[in-house]
């Protein structure tokens, strides 16, 4: 790849947005952060974003709006949803608009970082580069992966 991969965050929770930064710390990787939607689709106009971390219910539009205009702006970008309200409506609706993972709350770093990889892994080969060293990551105990669903770039 050429230079770091570009994060975008769009997500209310000051909290939930730090997790994100400390469990994606080390790695090759520049992260924005947006508090809401329009925040979010804002920065998406003026900047691309490789992978975007996308709160599904930030505050005044609803996520999958932000994810449309992901897929519509920058169509070689990958999404990753963080979902506290997963639903089966909603991850249908998530997969559909071309998710890539969908990680459901209370979020943890393990579960995090290996959502990071597999979109990394899923940006790379939709550019068709060659894919990174794996960098192995060594949590205190094993990651205990929730998911409400799965899409073709999860394998």
């Amino acid at each position: 790849m050429n230079g770091p991969v570009k994060v975008l965050v769009v997500n209310d929770n000051s909290r939930e947005c730090e997790l994100v930064r400390d469990s994606l710390n080390g790695g090759d990787a520049v992260l924005t952060f947006a508090r809401n939607a329009g925040e979010g689709l804002q920065r998406l106009a003026r900047e691309t974003a490789d992978i975007l971390f996308l709160d599904l219910v930030p505050p005044i539009e609803n996520g999958l709006s932000v994810l449309k205009a992901a897929v519509r702006l920058h169509p070689g970008s990958v999404t990753v949803v963080l979902s506290g309200m997963a639903t089966l409506e909603s991850s249908v609706d998530a997969l559909r608009a071309g998710v890539c993972d969908y990680v459901v709350k209370p979020l943890n770093r393990e579960n995090l970082f290996h959502a990071f990889r597999r979109a990394l892994r899923a940006h790379i080969s939709s550019r068709g580069i060659a894919q990174p060293p794996r960098r192995d990551f060594n949590p205190v105990e094993p990651p205990r992966l929730e998911f409400a669903a799965y899409s073709e770039c999860m394998k």
